[in-house]
C-alpha cells in the first residue's frame, strides 16, 4: 500500500501519542504502525478522586490501514465493564482517519453511541462511547 497523503501532499504518520477527552476523563493512547499494520494501546488517566466515579479501563486495537483513510480491525476492552468482570472479547472496529485543515489528525471510531453492536451489548447501561482520538501536538 502507498503511504496516506494529506491534501497538501505530506505523508500522514499515525505513530505516536493520542488522547481522547470527549467523556470528561482523559484516555491516553499509543499507536505504532508498520507498513499497513496498526497496533494501539490505551488507558484512562483518571485522578484518584475521579477513580471513585469513573471506571478504569485499558483497550487494545489491532488493525489494517486502508487506502480510503480507514483502519479496519478489532478492539478489546481489558478493564472492568459496568456489567461485571466478563472475559475480554475482541470486537470488530472501524476507524476513520480525518486530517484537519490545520494539520491535526483525528481517529474516529465509526459507530454511534447507543446503537447495539459488539462494542455496545446493552445500550441502556453498558455502552462504550465511540473513541475520538486526537493526535497530540509535538509528536
Amino acid at each position: 500500500m502507498s503511504p496516506l497523503l494529506s491534501a497538501s501532499g505530506e505523508r500522514i504518520i499515525l505513530d505516536g501519542y493520542w488522547v481522547d477527552e470527549s467523556a470528561g476523563v482523559r484516555l491516553d493512547y499509543w499507536i505504532q504502525t508498520e507498513g499497513n499494520c496498526l497496533w494501539a494501546a490505551g488507558q484512562r488517566n483518571a485522578t484518584p478522586f475521579e477513580q471513585a466515579f469513573v471506571r478504569e479501563d485499558v483497550q487494545l486495537l489491532r488493525g489494517t490501514i486502508q487506502s480510503d483513510f480507514t483502519v479496519d480491525g478489532e478492539i478489546v476492552l481489558l478493564g472492568p465493564t459496568l456489567a461485571g468482570n466478563e472475559p475480554a472479547n475482541w470486537a470488530p472496529a472501524r476507524f476513520l482517519i480525518e486530517p484537519g485543515d490545520d494539520g491535526q489528525l483525528t481517529l474516529r471510531e465509526d459507530r454511534e453511541r447507543g446503537v447495539p453492536g459488539p462494542r455496545c451489548p446493552e445500550p441502556t447501561y453498558d455502552c462504550l462511547k465511540p473513541l475520538v482520538l486526537i493526535r497530540e501536538s509535538g509528536e
